[in-house]
């Protein structure tokens, strides 16, 4: 089954700006698991999927079913990500309709061409006022001691709407940093799928605007700054671009890693053997990324149909090799072997880290920048699964731009069954990654390090994020192969 799958950026004319959306088209109505699991691999705050109705195309029907699904859950109304729905029917689909009508759980919703604009006709979700004593906990996480106007409430689609008095202004509204744990904590009864801040617009000002809003949905799975899950994204570039062009790209896919995949000597990607790779994080590019590596391999061998049996990638760390066997693939990858690092010399950061537990050592590679702080061995999964540090701590505590990612690990216990030498957990909010659930390129450090201590060829690690998944690791000379089963999705 191939979906299309369209990044559409609504709300403006210049592109990695206004409010992405990822539109699917849909030739068949699927599970609702199967549109909740691509909403998440989009990862961004809403994903729709327009639907087709009575066996007409995408450029000829003029009615269609539109779904949105955030990370988390499904939306009864999305605004942002319908004018992108139409867009693709409109601009790309080239639809020959001058109205379409979606078929929502909010009605029907009706977007036409006028010029060269878009205009959609929604329906009016008028709000009724909400006592605040009720929800004074949850008022107070919001907007702390900021001053309010008066709170309204919609039934239907399930909306909070706190404005503030009119004492404050534009800055104290763009201040606010309602924490989304704090906020999920003083709502648990369902009521409330996200919170509106709004703000009348100062007439004294020549801004135009008559209000300011800002919205807060974490309990559909969509906070200010949303991190989940470990997909990456793949591009395939004909041509080498601007280095702020694969910059905005990966800051749009808003994923841990964003790889591109830059075609050599003019062969096409199913037949070339040699590529470039570059990866960036949406906040810079990094020197080595195992999953997007892994993913980029899937793309050319799966989706492209490669004839070749292993692919070399150019890149930053060197060349990369990736190479199917069965059902498999193995990258070989270098080994970035740690150096002891001075534990007084970093000691905020490591307190900022792992707190009060104790440290077995430190160790730090200068070639990709990793920290690594293994836990002392009275330390237990339990406790590393805990650890809670907060990205802006870590930032505070290390400016000097000697860290990319910051890895804890802890041995195995040999008293268990569970055949893992290690765990780990990888902390990249440096490189714009509050936590990377499982990274290839922090295996190449631990790989290194397991092997000499527990002087083993063959190890198998553990990822703690995600519960699932777990790398198999065979070191030998200055490389390690890691065999992944075919356990990637495209």
């Amino acid at each position: 089954m191939e979906i299309p799958i369209f990044t559409v950026d609504a709300f403006t004319n210049v592109p990695f700006k206004g409010n992405p959306a990822a539109v699917c088209l849909i030739e068949n109505e699927l599970r609702d698991d199967l549109y909740q699991s691509i909403a998440a691999e989009m990862n961004l705050s809403e994903t729709a999927f327009i639907i087709k109705r009575d066996s007409v195309d995408f450029s000829s029907g003029a009615r269609f079913g539109l779904r949105w699904f955030t990370p988390k859950c499904e939306f009864p109304l999305c605004g942002h990500a319908t004018l992108a729905s139409a867009a693709v029917l409109f601009y790309l689909k080239k639809n020959v309709n001058p109205v379409i009508v979606f078929e929502t759980m909010s009605g029907e919703l009706y977007v036409r061409q006028h010029e060269e604009s878009l205009i959609m006709d929604f329906p009016l979700n008028t709000p009724n006022p909400q006592d605040q004593h009720e929800i004074k906990d949850l008022l107070k996480a919001a907007v702390g001691d900021l001053p309010i106007h008066e709170v309204f409430y919609n039934p239907t689609i399930k909306y909070l709407m706190v404005r503030l008095a009119d004492t404050c202004d534009r800055s104290q509204l763009e201040s606010l940093k309602p924490e989304a744990e704090t906020l999920l904590s003083n709502e648990t009864t369902g009521m409330i799928n996200s919170l509106i801040i709004t703000l009348k617009g100062a007439e004294s000002t020549q801004s135009g605007y008559d209000f300011y809003s800002r919205v807060f949905g974490p309990w559909v799975g969509v906070p200010e700054d949303p991190v989940t899950g470990n997909p990456a994204a793949v591009c395939l570039i004909e041509n080498e671009l601007r280095d702020d062009l694969y910059q905005s790209i990966a800051a749009e896919m808003n994923l841990s890693d964003t790889a591109f995949i830059i075609k050599r000597d003019s062969v096409d990607f199913s037949s070339g053997a040699r590529f470039g790779l570059r990866w960036f994080t949406p906040k810079s590019e990094v020197p080595l990324c195992g999953h997007a590596t892994l993913a980029s391999a899937a793309v050319l061998f799966y989706l492209k149909k490669n004839v070749n049996p292993v692919i070399v990638f150019e890149t930053m760390s060197g060349e990369l090799y990736v190479r199917q066997h069965e059902e498999s693939l193995i990258m070989d990858f270098p080994l970035n072997t740690p150096n002891p690092q001075d534990q007084h010399e970093i000691k905020d950061l490591l307190k900022a880290a792992v707190g009060d537990l104790p440290i077995h050592e430190v160790f730090y590679n200068p070639t990709i920048k990793y920290l690594m702080v293994r836990l002392a061995d009275t330390c237990d999964r339990s406790q590393l699964e805990s650890l809670k540090p907060e990205a802006e701590t870590l930032l505070s505590n290390e400016t000097t731009g000697m860290i990319n990612s910051l890895i804890i690990t802890l041995k195995g216990a040999e008293s268990t069954q569970s055949g893992y030498d290690f765990y780990s957990r990888v902390f990249a909010p440096w490189v714009g990654v509050t936590e990377d659930p499982v990274t290839g390129s922090a295996h190449t450090v631990l790989a290194g390090y397991w092997s000499e201590k527990l002087k083993k060829k063959k190890m198998m690690g553990k990822g703690l994020l995600v519960l699932h998944c777990i790398m198999s690791l065979y070191t030998h000379w200055n490389k390690f192969r890691i065999p992944i089963e075919r356990e990637v999705n495209t």
